[in-house]
């Protein structure tokens, strides 16, 4: 005979699995189904939306090792549903990251250079990829016939504090410049890193 056992919201006679599991109650299961326990919960959560919010930053700082294990353990357990959840979320809001990633290199410009020194000291062999990688693709950008010597000079004769940036980048997804002198030019750091490999051809030219 299967076991049943009446929902005490909806009233309803449902079977036992249809209820969770609760040590403190008589029979060892809730008093409401799940179905209704999980209204009860998205209603509680809505209207106490900031009180949660709070409580869980306070948590997080709190247990911050052990989150971040749990998070790491879950990950590990979970990699490749863990990868489709970040590429499609990724997919959704890129232009919600884009202007994140904006404004925290812009409030954060002094962490990030030296993350990023932290991170090449750590692993020396993937900066060294990467400079491999941008020095290939600058000879497949650069024509036989472009002045060598005119390059140097721009790199030479730039201004202390500026970088030399490419107006149409070497690497993107819409379009790739080459490397010669006129696609060359001088811009403080900050601007640089908020252009990175973007190209708005409306600019171009002013």
């Amino acid at each position: 005979m299967i076991k049943t056992k009446r929902c005490c919201h909806c009233k309803e006679i449902k079977i036992i699995k249809d209820f969770n599991k609760n040590k403190s109650t008589k029979d060892k299961f809730a008093h409401a189904c799940r179905l209704c326990g999980k209204k009860q919960n998205n209603e509680y959560s809505r209207r106490n939306r900031e009180k949660l919010r709070q409580k869980a930053k306070i948590y997080y700082y709190e247990n911050l090792e052990k989150v971040r294990l749990n998070k790491r353990e879950y990950a590990k357990k979970n990699r490749k549903a863990e990868l489709k959840r970040a590429k499609d979320w990724y997919q959704e809001n890129k232009k919600r990251k884009y202007e994140y990633d904006k404004k925290y290199a812009e409030a954060n410009r002094d962490k990030r250079r030296l993350a990023s020194r932290k991170f090449k000291k750590r692993h020396p062999s993937n900066s060294k990829v990467w400079c491999a990688i941008r020095r290939a693709s600058k000879l497949k950008a650069m024509p036989t016939w472009v002045d060598k010597n005119e390059l140097k000079n721009i790199y030479k004769n730039c201004p202390s504090g500026y970088h030399v940036d490419h107006i149409i980048p070497l690497i993107s997804k819409t379009v790739c410049g080459l490397h010669v002198p006129w696609n060359l030019q001088y811009l403080l750091p900050i601007e640089n890193l908020k252009k990175a490999n973007h190209y708005d051809p409306y600019s171009y030219g002013e």
